[in-house]
């Protein structure tokens, strides 16, 4: 069961997923102690816009050795990317893996 929710009235709802999806997801996140899948949860609530990482740790109030450790880990799992943005090129910002970037970002 998954949980949905309509950006346009805020309803939530509850649907089905198939086994073969359930499998896979859990797969994805098999292993992932629970400060990771808060950062993923943070990330991913950032939508098309991307997260910096910089408010990815007032956020999570992880030191930047630890966050960076878990965004390589996410990384690797292929469930976020690295995107650098148009108008400033120093600052790393992450979003889902999945997700098209909004129009003012560019993937790396």
């Amino acid at each position: 069961m998954q949980v949905f929710k309509d950006e346009a009235t805020g309803r939530v709802t509850f649907g089905m997923v198939s086994a073969d999806d359930a499998a896979a997801q859990k797969k994805q996140f098999d292993g992932l102690d629970s400060t990771v899948i808060m950062v993923f949860q943070y990330l991913c609530d950032s939508k098309d816009r991307g997260i910096w990482i910089r408010h990815l740790r007032h956020r999570t109030n992880l030191p930047a050795a630890r966050l960076s450790k878990i965004l390589k880990e996410l990384e690797k799992r292929r469930l976020i990317k690295g995107v650098k943005s148009i108008t400033s090129r120093t600052k790393a910002l992450y979003l889902q893996y999945a997700v098209i970037t909004s129009r003012e970002h560019l993937i790396v």
